[in-house]
């Protein structure tokens, strides 16, 4: 992530903290508190930095987050770390914000959100006209097969396969756990155009990876794109289009399209990698007005 999203000499201090946090403990937990740090800087990115921000702020980022599709718990976390780097800040005589607590909603409060279908082409467009391959079409399928970002940027060429008429994706995912995604049909139009072009030119056709880096020695190394690099596009567009767009509102409008084609919840949440299909219900399946209009017609 761009470092630019935090304050000056703020950068310094969250390497600090974390190895401070890592020393004390877990280096999951050191590493989830900089996530929710950085996320945070990242979402209030648009808006003008300032020590007196409203007491709320913490509080629209934490609703902000479930609504993005992030769980509760990781909210939760998120919000710790953003409270404990702030005392840190203060322990090292720097000035920062001061928040209220969250007033947290119970579960399935709120709902999750997908893209309106003119957010979908804007989003579409400026992918067009701002990211350059590998990213154009990673940014571009993601709608399509739902992957985590870190799904995405270490899926494999091997891991895509052609079955009858579709595609089938087969994704390590959290816990190591190997499970296969259906690729949607505008999905598979996209990958194949992409490695029927820019995938199959000079040295980038032998990697082992479907989104190659371009990166000088990242292609040495044979790396995968960068997962950092693509989350600072998906900030960007964000930015552009005044919408609070991150990889999991893609997560959320491939899973809703499969519960609008008819999918069951408990096929949804197996090709998502959710152990509780309540997991997919509540955070990942969007219902418009419209949709309750349409589930019930003619009743």
């Amino acid at each position: 992530m761009a470092s630019t999203t935090l304050p000056p000499g703020w950068t310094a201090a969250l390497k600090r903290f974390h190895a401070y946090v890592a020393s004390r403990g877990s280096k999951n937990t050191a590493e989830t508190y900089e996530r929710g740090v950085r996320m945070f800087f990242e979402w209030l990115a648009p808006r003008k930095f300032s020590l007196a921000l409203p007491k709320r702020t913490l509080e629209d980022f934490a609703y902000a987050s479930i609504r993005a599709g992030k769980a509760a718990s990781s909210a939760r976390a998120y919000d710790a770390g953003i409270r404990k780097f702030c005392l840190w800040l203060e322990r090292e005589g720097q000035q920062a914000p001061q928040f209220a607590l969250v007033d947290w909603p119970r579960e399935g409060a709120i709902q999750p959100e997908v893209l309106p279908p003119a957010m979908l082409k804007l989003y579409t467009a400026w992918c067009k006209a701002n990211a350059h391959e590998p990213y154009l079409t990673a940014m571009l399928i993601l709608p399509h097969c739902g992957l985590r970002i870190t799904e995405l940027v270490t899926l494999e060429v091997a891991g895509v396969k052609r079955v009858g008429s579709g595609v089938v994706l087969t994704v390590k995912g959290k816990g190591n756990k190997v499970r296969r995604v259906p690729l949607l049909s505008r999905g598979i139009t996209l990958l194949g155009a992409y490695l029927a072009g820019w995938r199959s030119e000079g040295a980038r056709s032998k990697s082992v990876w479907l989104f190659p880096s371009t990166r000088g020695s990242h292609v040495q190394n044979g790396q995968p794109v960068d997962r950092r690099t693509l989350t600072s596009k998906f900030t960007a567009a964000s930015r552009a289009m005044s919408y609070p767009l991150t990889a999991h509102t893609m997560r959320r409008q491939y899973a809703t399209s499969l519960h609008k084609a008819g999918v069951p919840l408990a096929t949804i949440a197996r090709i998502l990698g959710h152990s509780d299909p309540k997991t997919t219900s509540t955070h990942y399946l969007a219902m418009t007005g419209e949709d309750l209009v349409d589930a019930t017609k003619g009743l």
